[in-house]
C-alpha cells in the first residue's frame, strides 16, 4: 500500500476519497459499506467517513443496485 500511494502522489492520481467526493458533486453517488465486514471488525456506521450513506448486506445492496445504471463493487 505505501508503495501505492506514493506512485500515485507522484502521477498526481486522486485519493480515492477525493473521487468518491467528486463524484457525489456531481450527480446522484451512494455509498454502501459491507455490513458483514462491519461486524467483523466491531464497527459502527460512526466509525466510518461520512461519505457512507448505509451499511448494508449483500441481499440488501443487490436490491438497491439492480435498478441502478452503474453500480461498482470495490
Amino acid at each position: 500500500a505505501p508503495a501505492m500511494l506514493a506512485a500515485m502522489r507522484e502521477k498526481h492520481v486522486p485519493s480515492w476519497m477525493d473521487t468518491l467526493t467528486q463524484a457525489k458533486e456531481l450527480g446522484e453517488l451512494r455509498v454502501h459499506a459491507c455490513g458483514m465486514t462491519m461486524e467483523l471488525f466491531g464497527m459502527q456506521q460512526s466509525d466510518l467517513e461520512d461519505i457512507v450513506d448505509e451499511v448494508t448486506g449483500v441481499a440488501g445492496f443487490i436490491g438497491d443496485a439492480q435498478d441502478a445504471k452503474i453500480t461498482l463493487f470495490i
